[in-house]
């Protein structure tokens, strides 16, 4: 996995680059110093053109594991990594401890170190502690993650942030798009039976939107879907999925859910879209879903994604069937 360079040791600490004061497993953030982070998605063949130093941003492109393909921006002056939610960016592969490691600035260098994870942090295939980065470093987070750590310009970063969201995400509710659902769905399901944890889909679909667009229009209707997917996401915890898989209607993922927990999320979300005032033409104008709501406990072949799917369409289904504004968790 290593790129055969090896890593630059550093002076040990206080000989004239200390690291940071690291944050604590679980610990609060300092105020005023959470990092700001975006994701991208790196492209194969992209050639990056010379410019001046000062221009240039250090980032970690995911080369491998569940967010392969996204890049981190090391905005902030450290950076924490691992499956704790406190961390800035949360991973949930398999070997990443809680808090893995931190990336820190120090005087325009990148400095990594690990926190003491279980299974290591790797750069350049080597076992490290603390080192400094250079443009090209591979790093591995146990035996899924792997990132690489660059610098890119602002105007790469302008083309790999519309390349990614082009790729990912519909472009008309910023959710995410089939292609993106389908492989998160794979690494959803084999993060729930792997850590042998609830999985619930949650599908949705929007009442009467057929004559929202035969009275309003295709701009009407679009109101409509940016508005629902807007309620649903207010909701949602970070990890959770958001997904528009079909022309008017959604899907949402959440890790760690038991059946009952799921249909209380669904119940939440149907309560926001009725009571969101939406405004199509100058006009008022009142929106309702549906939703239907599945387990992965409760697919007996194979456990698949598929499967599980399926079970919420048919109870979405099942649901609009007795009229609008209603959940369905049950067959």
């Amino acid at each position: 996995m290593g790129s055969g360079k090896d890593p630059k040791p550093l002076p040990p600490a206080g000989a004239g680059c200390p690291i940071p004061r690291l944050w604590e497993d679980d610990a609060e953030p300092t105020s005023g110093t959470a990092p700001t982070i975006d994701c991208v998605r790196k492209t194969s063949g992209f050639t990056r053109k010379p410019r001046a130093s000062s221009a240039r941003r250090a980032v970690l492109l995911v080369m491998a594991g569940s967010a392969a393909g996204r890049v981190v921006l090391l905005e902030s002056r450290k950076v924490t990594i691992g499956r704790s939610r406190q961390a800035d960016f949360t991973l949930q592969d398999e070997g990443v401890s809680r808090m893995h490691c931190v990336i820190a600035s120090q005087d325009g260098k990148y400095v990594l170190a690990d926190l003491g994870s279980t299974h290591g942090t790797r750069v350049n295939g080597a076992r490290a502690e603390r080192v400094e980065l250079k443009p090209g470093d591979r790093i591995e987070l146990g035996p899924e993650s792997l990132f690489e750590f660059d610098l890119c310009d602002a105007a790469e970063q302008g083309v790999l942030d519309k390349l990614y969201h082009g790729a990912t995400r519909d472009l008309l509710t910023r959710t995410l798009n089939q292609r993106a659902f389908e492989e998160r769905l794979a690494a959803e399901v084999s993060y729930a039976v792997r850590h042998r944890t609830g999985l619930v889909a949650v599908a949705v679909a929007i009442d009467g939107i057929d004559g929202i667009v035969k009275s309003h229009g295709s701009a009407g209707g679009d109101v409509v879907l940016r508005e629902v997917a807007t309620a649903i996401t207010s909701v949602l915890r970070r990890e959770d999925v958001l997904a528009r898989t079909q022309a008017n209607g959604f899907v949402i993922l959440a890790r760690g859910l038991t059946h009952a927990n799921g249909a209380s999320l669904a119940e939440r979300m149907r309560k926001l879209a009725a009571e969101r005032a939406l405004s199509v033409g100058g006009l008022p104008l009142r929106v309702t879903i549906c939703a239907g709501v599945g387990e992965l406990g409760e697919v007996a072949t194979g456990r698949s994604g598929n499967a599980l799917l399926e079970v919420a369409a048919e109870r979405v289904a099942a649901a609009a069937l007795e009229g609008p504004n209603r959940v369905r968790s049950e067959t």
